[in-house]
């Protein structure tokens, strides 16, 4: 590894384009002095008008008439200003996270990670954090539609009776739902069949893990699902997999391959990852490879052929002789030279090594993963009883049963459909015409949070609680029985899915704490839930049981899928089909921090995108943000481009999540429903179809941060891009282990003629506490965690997509991402950059009202009643992390409702009501014409240093956390007094790879990172594109 490196955001930066420079060097973004299609002279027009105007009004103007009201009996706990917290559980996907709630006065506003649960450990991704936004959507579903009116739950439930529905034992009803992980469900389900035994059960999930089941059954004859043990593994051999980012279990991956990535430890593991495009897994790759996805059968048949003839392991016969004809007839898929390493790599410890292949992989592959990880006698994976899969509904993969539904609703077998949340009709694909079958039934009826595709073919549309207004219970992978508690009364006039259950039944009403407690006791016993129900709901942990089975080859299934194995024509052109990060499968379609945030890679906002390589694009002749129409059989679709370093050529990837066509008003327009693309067959890869692509004469504007904010890194001294200040450092781990090398990679542009001398004098800030951050490369992820649990916590609006693309994001933390290497198959690094707290702050020496300063505790605050707005603290900001409100944004949100009237000035809009119950009160709103920027939470602070000081003790190490650093699935960031020399913060300064970026500049900035250190393979020279050695 090269001690001098060149890093590039984009490719504009990378060919110096215009663009870009004028992105880095404006004092302010194009258009940001201006306001939109309004002169500096008719702005003084008008604002004369307006001052007129309001001398005239100015006797008419009284405060608000609104009155405050105390409480008559005020509730135990309950202190105005101070947070409560309760324990609750998230759905996602199969995934169930543990979760702590912190509320004010009866509203939940911001979600946390429940540290006993094995899922969170105490952190969560970006999707628990945007869940609560979710809650307080103000285009959720208030109550009962039948078709496009307005009812209620009563009309529902005489409809229900008069239509005699069920008079039949369900003879011709039939539901279908979405994942379940609740054991209560599955009591409520008993009890219906019991009385209406004839229902029929469908399950189906747009997004699924079925070829992962059905791989691991074919071999084992169970139903299992793996549990990865990173933390023990040597090599890690992902293939097509997102394991640390896209995949389930982000936060216990993430953790566990952590663990054994420290720099500081004698030995790391090696992680090998073959892909088509980036992923945060990729990212975070010693040595990543492009392979497309359809091809990543071929690599491993490829690598178990070696590890058989070098006898590391020992396969059945029959499956050897099939790998070795595949090896023979794709020899040249893999590199000799890298594929040795690999093996080599295995062989010095067979049990530290693992294959992991990612959900949208054949079962083939996963059935090959188990095989070669058993031979080898992995401690690296162990495998878990599937949870409910004794039901049958859960046993069925999502497309048979769906198929199965299409089949019976034209044989009439089934004429009353309830569809139990999701929206299937969205996430139709090609060749299972569910949507045209609609219209045949008699009565579809809809349980769901918001109106969507589904909803507009039904006859009736029923509200369903939000997680955070249910009373439930939750099973995780791990074995773990949780508490889903409701946090706020159900704002709408909703039911849960156990409460809608229970409805059906035509019984006494019951609440779902009710049907709950029935459950524990149906399960448990009365005697154990009626002497622990209190404590598991406190805590929000139920039990904990051992769901880990032994396994081993039982089954030989496996072995004519096998057989069956077409070699991919690798001329042909392949789509692959990710499940976006942000909406998932559409479900966060309308969750605005969700569409604001950047793709942790692409850095797309507000739309979905065709990725495709350079080498593809400039061989089709496309550029970025053309339009292309991608045709596959009879479907197609137009979609604008991206290009994209690192992409596999001769291959696009299509994001699903996007194109709604009902949807609220912020998700409305954005985006291409890419699902009619899809089929049974090609799922999530199509390798094998005629797929044609066909320029359009057209652009379309793709809002991308990659260039957004960018740093001036001094690229011209001594000729090399960031070679003069380095913003971001890396090494290799032995050249981190030698001394001498190390020095001079963490060497930058020689300080000022000056030196170290600051031009007036310093301030000694050895007093008090003193607040200073550390944020490891090594460990963050890119994962964007961090900015939406900034965004919850400090009340930071949406600005939109047009806002966006002007570089007017307000993201008090933003996670950069740079390419090193060749444009065809860089590298990337990401970097988290928020306000740096400098002791000689640039900013605060030049704004003319005092609005910026530096508090005793080395703070750099903002003060926003002095900000005039005249932004000369944000250009003079080196590190670019200061952001102004040109607008009043709570206003331009889509969501925005008009303001009751007060007086002549409330003539414009505000939040919605239920979103203002989000708002962080600790924080205040900004408005237009102010400055922000990050505070290192202050508002915690001062809240946790209120505590300390009226119980008079001391501080404790990690008693303080910000709001970044308590969401951060990689326990990147440090935070704490750095005067308290056994704080983690202080020791992980004193490390050797810790730096300031732009240090050059004498900023003595308080937030210091921890230089990126990777574990190559000494023998393989560069991730080239022939993958040469």
């Amino acid at each position: 590894m090269s001690s001098i490196k060149s890093y590039w955001k984009s490719i504009g930066e990378l060919e110096g384009d215009s663009s870009f420079s004028r992105f880095k060097y404006r004092e302010f973004q194009e258009g940001a002095s201006e306001m939109e299609g309004v002169g500096r002279r008719s702005f003084l027009k008008l604002l004369g008008a307006s001052a007129g105007f309001a001398g005239l009004s100015g006797c008419s103007i009284r405060k608000p008439s609104q009155k405050i009201y105390s409480y008559s009996k005020q509730p135990e706990y309950v202190v105005p200003g101070k947070s409560l917290y309760y324990a609750t559980s998230m759905q996602h996907g199969e995934q169930v996270m543990g979760l702590i709630v912190g509320t004010y006065e009866g509203r939940p506003t911001k979600i946390e990670g429940h540290v006993g649960h094995l899922d969170s450990m105490g952190a969560t991704t970006m999707i628990q954090q945007a869940s609560i936004l979710n809650l307080y959507d103000p285009d959720r579903l208030r109550a009962p539609l039948f078709g496009s009116e307005e009812s209620s739950w009563a009309d529902f439930y005489q409809w229900y009776q008069g239509a005699g529905v069920m008079d039949s034992k369900g003879d011709g009803v039939a539901f279908l739902v979405s994942s379940q992980m609740s054991p209560s469900f599955y009591y409520m389900k008993n009890k219906l069949m019991k009385k209406y035994p004839l229902i029929k059960w469908y399950g189906y999930d747009a997004i699924n893990s079925d070829e992962v089941y059905q791989g691991l059954l074919e071999v084992t004859g169970f139903e299992v699902e793996p549990v990865y043990h990173f933390d023990k593994a040597k090599t890690i051999i992902s293939l097509d997999s997102d394991f640390i980012g896209n995949d389930e279990s982000q936060v216990e991956n993430t953790r566990s391959f952590l663990k054994n990535r420290d720099p500081e430890k004698s030995e790391m593991s090696r992680m090998y990852v073959f892909e088509p495009s980036f992923t945060l897994t990729g990212s975070k790759a010693d040595h990543r490879v492009q392979v497309r996805s359809g091809d990543v059968e071929d690599v491993l048949c490829v690598i178990l052929d070696q590890l058989s003839k070098r006898r590391l392991v020992s396969l059945p016969k029959e499956l050897i002789s099939v790998i070795e004809k595949r090896a023979v007839s794709v020899r040249g898929i893999l590199n000799r030279g890298l594929r040795d390493s690999i093996v080599d790599d295995i062989r010095l410890g067979k049990s530290g090594a693992l294959f992991v292949a990612g959900r949208r992989q054949s079962k083939r592959v996963h059935s090959m993963c188990y095989l070669v990880n058993s031979a080898l006698g992995s401690k690296c994976v162990s495998y878990n009883k599937r949870r409910f899969s004794e039901d049958s509904m859960v046993k069925r993969r999502s497309l048979d049963s769906l198929s199965e539904l299409v089949v019976d609703i034209s044989s009439k077998k089934v004429n009353t459909l309830f569809i139990l949340g999701g929206d299937p009709v969205y996430s139709q694909i090609s060749d299972i015409f569910l949507n045209e079958k609609l219209d045949s039934l008699s009565n579809v009826i809809h349980l769901t949070e918001s109106f969507n595709d589904t909803s507009a073919k039904s006859k009736w549309v029923l509200p369903l609680s939000h997680y955070l207004e249910t009373w439930s219970d939750l099973l995780s992978k791990h074995g773990q029985h949780s508490i889903v508690q409701p946090m706020i009364k159900p704002m709408y006039d909703s039911l849960s899915v156990n409460e809608f259950l229970n409805s059906l039944l035509l019984s006494s009403k019951k609440t779902g704490y009710q049907i709950l407690r029935e459950s524990l006791i149906s399960s448990k016993g009365s005697k154990l839930v009626n002497s622990n129900l209190k404590k598991w709901i406190h805590e929000g942990i139920i039990s904990k049981s051992n769901r880990k089975i032994n396994t081993s080859v039982r089954s030989n299934r496996y072995l004519n899928d096998l057989k069956k194995l077409v070699i991919n024509d690798r001329s042909n052109l392949e789509i692959t089909f990710n499940n976006c990060s942000k909406l998932y499968d559409g479900s966060f379609a309308n969750n605005g921090w969700l569409q604001e945030l950047p793709d942790p890679l692409t850095k797309l906002a507000w739309d979905n995108a065709a990725i495709i390589s350079p080498v593809f694009a400039k061989k089709n002749n496309i550029n970025h943000g053309d339009i292309i129409e991608i045709q596959v059989g009879k479907n197609r679709i137009e979609t604008p481009v991206m290009v994209m370093p690192g992409h596999v050529d001769n291959s696009i990837s299509l994001t699903v999540g996007y194109g709604r066509k009902e949807v609220g008003r912020v998700g409305k327009g954005v985006g291409v429903n890419v699902n009619q693309l899809r089929s049974v067959d090609n799922f999530y890869v199509n390798s094998n179809q005629n797929i044609t692509i066909n320029k359009k004469d057209k652009t379309y504007l793709l809002a991308t941060s990659q260039e957004h904010w960018s740093i001036d890194d001094g690229k011209n001294i001594n000729g090399s891009r960031q070679n003069g200040r380095p913003i971001v450092r890396e090494a290799n781990k032995d050249e981190y282990r030698n001394e001498n090398v190390f020095k001079d990679i963490m060497k930058g542009e020689p300080l000022p003629a000056y030196g170290a001398k600051s031009p007036w004098k310093d301030v000694a800030y050895d007093k008090g506490n003193q607040w200073g951050m550390s944020i490891d490369l090594s460990k963050c992820t890119g994962c964007n965690a961090c900015v939406i649990g900034c965004q919850a916590e400090n009340n930071i609006p949406i600005v939109g997509k047009e806002e966006f693309a002007n570089g007017r994001e307000m993201h008090w933390i933003r996670v950069d991402r740079y390419f090193e290497g060749e444009i065809e198959d860089p590298r990337v690094v990401t970097q988290p950059v928020t306000c740096l707290h400098c002791e000689n702050a640039p900013c605060e020496q030049v704004c003319p009202v005092n609005a910026t300063v530096h508090s005793d505790e080395g703070t750099n605050d903002m003060v926003y009643n002095r900000c005039v707005g005249t932004r000369y603290c944000a250009d003079n900001c080196p590190a670019k992390v200061r952001r102004f409100n040109f607008f009043d944004y709570n206003q331009r949100n889509p969501q925005s409702a008009v303001k009751d009237r007060q007086h002549l000035f409330d003539f414009i809009k505000e939040p919605d009501k239920s979103i203002q119950k989000q708002f962080n009160p600790n924080v205040t709103v900004r408005m237009r014409g102010v400055m922000e920027k990050c505070t290192f939470c202050m508002q915690r602070i001062r809240s946790v240093m209120s505590g300390v000081q009226n119980k008079n003790e001391k501080l404790k190490d990690g008693q303080l956390q910000t709001a970044c650093q308590q969401v951060c699935p990689a326990d990147a960031i440090s935070f704490g007094d750095i005067l308290d020399k056994k704080s983690k913060v202080v020791n992980q300064k004193k490390s050797k790879r810790n730096y300031d970026i732009l240090e050059q500049l004498h900023l003595k900035a308080r937030t210091s990172y921890l230089a990126n250190i990777t574990n190559q393979n000494k023998s393989i020279k560069n991730n080239k594109r022939k993958n040469s050695v």
